[in-house]
């Protein structure tokens, strides 16, 4: 409750805001990592009857 409360009075004291998203999650967003790629087998070509 206390990082909310510190975060509402942080944007009423600021001269101007610029969009920026606050992240209140308690610093877990500066763990974040993107998804590893999917990895694909090549596709296959061939027809259903093998040809």
């Amino acid at each position: 409750m206390a990082e909310i409360a510190h975060a509402a009075l942080s944007l009423v004291c600021m001269p101007s805001v610029t969009g920026q998203m606050l992240a209140l999650d308690g610093g877990q967003h500066l763990q974040w990592s993107p998804a590893a790629p999917s990895i694909r087998p090549p596709s296959d070509n061939r027809t259903p009857d093998g040809a």
